[in-house]
């Protein structure tokens, strides 16, 4: 989204240049359009802070998966299938819970956080 909003306000200047072509209007003004409903739906669905979360939650599961095949500390015993289990339900949770509060907030604070 972020990449088409862009190329689209790269291309406006290129072509206010063709202001005497009838057409060149209307289509500056859709270009505006396509930039002006990017930038919205970007901010409103809050697309960058979601991946950062999402990919947070990603890595730490790896490293949880890292330590565990390593047997590197807290796995180092015999008998510490538990901890992991506990662990990664731990940040499976927070996600979800995270989630479920962004889902949870009244359309009004959305645009709120976004705005």
């Amino acid at each position: 989204m972020r990449a088409v909003e862009i190329a689209a306000a790269a291309t406006v200047p290129f072509l206010s240049g063709f202001a005497g072509n009838p057409w060149m209007g209307a289509t500056v003004g859709i270009i505006g359009i396509i930039i002006t409903l990017c930038a919205g739906i970007t901010h409103l669905c809050q697309f960058q802070e979601r991946w950062i979360e999402y990919r947070t939650t990603a890595e730490a599961l790896k490293k949880e998966k890292f330590l565990l095949v390593t047997k590197t500390e807290p796995y180092d015993s015999d008998d510490a299938f538990p901890i992991p289990v506990q662990r990664i339900e731990t940040l499976v949770s927070k996600e979800n819970v995270t989630w479920a509060q962004y889902l949870m907030k009244p359309d009004k604070e959305k645009t709120k956080v976004s705005a």
